[in-house]
């Protein structure tokens, strides 16, 4: 197996191969702005291939300088789920990107499940991402209504909070603009437990 940098034709193809299965549309950009990330240097999709084979994807936010990535989509491709390529997908990512202190995730907590089968599925990847070595830690983002903890799968260092919160504000500020980001995406510290 091996993870390399996707290239712009790719992610296209990866976006309308996978994406809109994978993610629920409400969720999920429109290629547009996807490409026009990428052209400003701010997006990295990662694939990882097995013979060739796209059998997952990573795509992440990355600003000029900064020591951190934010995910933004991360699947491994239906017909090999729950076979261990997001485990290893992970574990290869964190060798790949050592210049990195790490790689910021927004999960869905769970407080918004409609569903017990919904309040499941956070559970399982919350589990998942904990037994994969990420560190969750004492911050949320409200995105578009709904609650996500922010975890950490640390690479160089496990960084605090503070840390952590100015470059989620400063990645959400090119992210979203002034127009969404303090509107409808909503960074917080939490207070410690």
């Amino acid at each position: 197996m091996e993870i390399k940098l996707i290239d712009k034709k790719e992610l296209s193809d990866i976006y309308n191969k996978y994406m809109i299965a994978d993610f629920p549309q409400e969720e999920l950009k429109s290629l547009e702005l996807l490409l026009d990330f990428y052209d400003n240097s701010i997006y990295y999709p990662y694939g990882l291939y097995e013979n060739n084979n796209l059998v997952a994807y990573a795509m992440m936010f990355k600003i000029k300088n900064s020591k951190y990535m934010l995910l933004d989509y991360f699947a491994v491709c239906k017909e090999r789920r729950s076979k261990g390529y997001g485990s290893k997908f992970l574990e290869l990512l964190q060798n790949e990107l050592t210049e990195l202190n790490g790689i910021i995730f927004e999960v869905e907590s769970g407080k918004n499940a409609n569903s017990e089968k919904e309040l499941e599925i956070c559970k399982k990847r919350i589990k998942f991402y904990l037994n994969n070595g990420l560190v969750e830690k004492k911050l949320t983002c409200i995105l578009n209504k709904i609650d996500l903890t922010i975890f950490l799968l640390p690479i160089s260092e496990n960084s605090d909070e503070n840390i952590l919160y100015n470059e989620l504000d400063t990645i959400y500020k090119v992210m979203y603009g002034d127009k969404i980001y303090g509107k409808e995406v909503f960074l917080k510290k939490l207070n410690k437990i």
